[in-house]
């Protein structure tokens, strides 16, 4: 069984670990080896004193705690890559809750077919009250774009991936992949870093996962998503979705950049 490394790169946002991620993952049943790695840039020591007390109370499962040297969730999931030790690296929110198969899920896909090179598990929502329209503001844009565009101009691509404006619910071949679900072999970040350009008007970081996932599939590469498990992405209230100026100079610069 291919060995896996969990990365979460968060900020101030102690209480997505406390009640979401890290107790999903220490339910986890099947996966003969996973690690956690927490990169933390918060503003205070809450999460660091969080992820130590969670330690101590979890021993049967291996959780690393790292302070981020550079703040921005594209520059943070780069640095924490270079501490990982699992053959693959599956990327989840700290407001993600994976379920008790999910890694073992993930592993076996990989382990099943080499030519995958990313995946997820099947992704759902839980948006609290009021905050799904701002989220699909974001989202949906993006991938209706992007399907007209292989719809148009590369129909021969049609067959291996889709672009819903939702997340994928179902198992597949799929073409894009998002940062609360998302998963590559190691191997991929000796050539492949995520695009830190994204981060010149905000450390908040729309499109990443697009672009990422867009130029290995550009490459040739196989993205899936796997056949178990599943990841529900507790989309936490309060937290990242605050539309104004200096969002819509993220969207617009990004887009530019995806484009």
């Amino acid at each position: 069984m291919l060995s896996v490394s969990v990365v979460i790169a968060t900020k101030n946002r102690e209480e997505q670990l406390r009640k979401v991620s890290l107790p999903s993952l220490a339910r986890q049943q099947g996966a003969s080896s996973f690690e956690v790695i927490v990169w933390d840039a918060s503003d205070n020591d809450k999460s660091h004193a969080l992820v130590k007390e969670f330690a101590t109370e979890n021993t049967g499962i291996s959780i690393r705690y790292f302070k981020a040297p550079r703040v921005g969730l594209s520059r943070q999931r780069n640095d924490a890559v270079k501490e990982t030790n699992g053959d693959i690296v599956f990327f989840i929110d700290d407001d993600s809750e994976v379920s008790q198969d999910g890694i073992s899920a993930l592993a076996e896909m990989f382990a099943a077919d080499d030519r995958i090179s990313g995946g997820c598990l099947p992704l759902d929502y839980n948006f609290p009250e009021g905050t799904k329209p701002a989220i699909l503001k974001i989202t949906g844009p993006f991938a209706w774009l992007v399907r007209v565009y292989y719809r148009v101009f590369e129909p021969s691509k049609k067959a291996s991936g889709y672009y819903p404006p939702i997340p994928p619910a179902r198992p597949g071949y799929i073409s894009y992949l998002f940062g609360c679900d998302m998963a590559f072999r190691k191997e991929i970040f000796g050539t492949h870093r995520f695009e830190e350009r994204l981060q010149r008007f905000s450390n908040y970081v729309i499109c990443d996962d697009l672009i990422f996932s867009r130029v290995l599939m550009q490459e040739g590469r196989e993205l899936r998503v796997a056949k178990g498990g599943s990841v529900i992405h507790r989309a936490a209230s309060g937290g990242r979705f605050k539309f104004g100026f200096d969002t819509g100079r993220v969207e617009g610069y990004n887009a530019g950049l995806v484009w």
